[in-house]
């Protein structure tokens, strides 16, 4: 290691100076370099204030997992943000961020004030697609998160996805991927309580044939274990009916 020598005169103990120059010899740390952060080919990034940063309108978790957030903010500590926030400009002189929440809450939680962006003037439509793309693409989101962002995009830009099948090939998913996943939201209302937002989809497809008095027990079940069935123990003892099956072979559009 580097060891350098600090040197300074020391007080006595009524608080003067008794003009005595004392040294130490101490080590000096030496500069860590954080990687640079990750980039696609072409991309420029930028650093910006946290100051100025705001997270995304539409946010796409409906709530954080508080151990991943202290892992992640140990983590940036350490080695810093290795993948920039992609972020876009607001009139008011803000950036709202669309891919990386989970970094700046992590970021600030960590102490920095400045972080690595990439700036790009995006509508609301496009800044949404790029955060629940990001977040596909890692997985990243729970079923439930999932769902909520496609029905976004069908409630709220209807003439773009008017249907189910169209927002399937707009996310590059299957039709039944679609549908499996809004089924979870089909869930809601029926006393699930905070249990919902655990629910996969295939849970969901599991439970959606199943009879009133059925559902109502798994609400029960839910209520006493803090905890859904499993997809398995939510299989129905006997096949659904040859309608059925076939009406949600190719799930309806909305």
């Amino acid at each position: 290691g580097v060891w350098g020598v600090v040197s300074l005169k020391v007080k006595d103990l009524g608080g003067k100076l008794d003009g005595v120059q004392r040294a130490w010899v101490v080590p000096i740390p030496e500069p860590v370099e954080r990687p640079r952060p990750v980039l696609r080919p072409g991309e420029v990034y930028t650093v910006l204030p946290v100051s100025r940063l705001v997270p995304p309108r539409r946010r796409l978790r409906s709530n954080f997992d508080e151990a991943y957030l202290e892992a992640l903010a140990g983590s940036i500590r350490q080695h810093g943000i290795l993948e920039p926030l992609r972020v876009r400009p607001l009139m008011s002189g803000v950036f709202e961020v669309s891919a990386g929440d989970q970094r700046l809450v992590a970021a600030r939680r960590a102490g920095l004030e400045e972080v690595p962006c990439i700036v790009k003037d995006m509508g609301e439509l496009e800044a949404f697609q790029v955060g629940l793309e990001e977040n596909l693409q890692r997985n990243n989101l729970s079923d439930y998160d999932v769902a909520r962002a496609l029905r976004t995009m069908l409630r709220d830009w209807p003439d773009l996805y008017p249907s189910q099948k169209v927002l399937a090939e707009k996310v590059g998913r299957s039709e039944y991927w679609v549908s499996s996943h809004l089924a979870i939201l089909e869930a809601e209302g029926k006393g699930l309580g905070g249990q919902i937002r655990d629910m996969t989809a295939e849970q969901a497809v599991r439970l959606r044939p199943a009879s009133d008095d059925r559902k109502r027990e798994v609400v029960k079940i839910a209520r006493k274990t803090g905890s859904l069935p499993t997809a398995r123990e939510l299989r129905p003892s006997t096949p659904p009916t040859t309608s059925y099956a076939m009406s949600n072979a190719m799930p309806h559009s909305t």
